[in-house]
């Protein structure tokens, strides 16, 4: 169930509409703020240094991009061009029967289809079956399909004074 809303969340939005900044490639100050909250936000979490980071509007998205980065990895970045032909058809993703429903939107969007994902067993603590994973992963492979995404899922508590939050 979503929130409804924030005094502080709506005065962030008042003010990022009373900029209209046009971030394409200008010299903003958003650009820069956003640079600095993602270095604080990956040194939190020990993101690698050398990875590459962006923010986007929440997890939809994200998955999306995720699903769209892994295809380009294992078709090449020419299949923006040409699309997954038929080596696309044989790709396989997986992630636990209990992710979120964007992950199968985004398998869709990214032109790989709904069918391509496995969704696996959980345990009683919501924790993917790695024995499950790993037999459907061999049995896939047998069956000519070329495994190229897992999906993991997370949560992490933080305490908020007087609130609890889920980051």
């Amino acid at each position: 169930m979503h929130g409804g809303g924030t005094a502080v969340g709506m005065l962030a939005e008042m003010l990022a509409a009373g900029l209209n900044a046009n971030l394409g490639g200008r010299d903003h100050i958003p650009i820069d703020v956003e640079r600095q909250i993602v270095e604080w936000t990956a040194a939190d979490v020990r993101f690698p240094e050398r990875g590459e980071r962006i923010f986007v509007t929440g997890t939809s998205m994200a998955n999306l991009m995720a699903v769209l980065v892994a295809r380009t990895s294992a078709l090449g970045r020419f299949v923006r061009q040409r699309g997954v032909g038929d080596d696309g058809a044989r790709l396989t993703a997986y992630t636990s029967a209990a992710a979120h429903g964007c992950i199968t939107r985004a398998m869709d969007i990214a032109g790989l289809g709904s069918d391509a994902l496995r969704c696996i067993e959980f345990d009683r603590s919501h924790r993917i079956d790695v024995a499950a994973l790993r037999a459907r992963i061999a049995q896939d492979r047998k069956a000519g399909r070329k495994p190229f995404l897992v999906v993991g899922s997370a949560e992490r508590w933080i305490s908020v004074p007087s609130t609890i939050s889920r980051r």
